[in-house]
């Protein structure tokens, strides 16, 4: 069986198309990172933020210095909040995947919760 230059050419596009799709898809995880920021395990690790994931705060309990910027990522696909239970700071509602920056300025000790899901619980201490 030959093979005609119109039979080549669909070849070579399917291969051409075949080649890009996850070069561009790596190209814009790329993009996305550098701008949502911090993954969530490099904000937690850097003892600077807080993830939400499988229901849960973590770290539970973290300790700030005062004026310092804490990135709350959900990693959760349902919609979580961050809430001081005095009032404090709140990020409003987080989708999954989103994250929110909240500062405390004043010294305390302040627990907080998902509005949404009340159970889930933390504190933050800052000296």
């Amino acid at each position: 069986m030959t093979s005609t230059p119109a039979s080549a050419d669909k070849r070579m596009s399917t291969l051409v198309v075949a080649l890009a799709v996850p070069l561009v898809a790596l190209i814009a995880l790329v993009v996305t990172r550098a701008v949502e920021g911090p993954s969530p395990a490099t904000a937690a690790s850097s003892g600077k933020g807080i993830v939400i994931k499988n229901f849960a705060f973590s770290p539970k309990t973290l300790t700030l210095a005062p004026g310092t910027r804490l990135q709350v990522t959900n990693a959760d696909a349902t919609q979580h909040t961050f809430t001081a239970d005095d009032g404090a700071f709140a990020t409003g509602v987080l989708a999954g995947g989103k994250h929110a920056v909240v500062t405390v300025n004043k010294a305390g000790t302040y627990r907080y919760h998902c509005d949404i899901h009340p159970n889930m619980t933390g504190t933050l201490v800052v000296r």
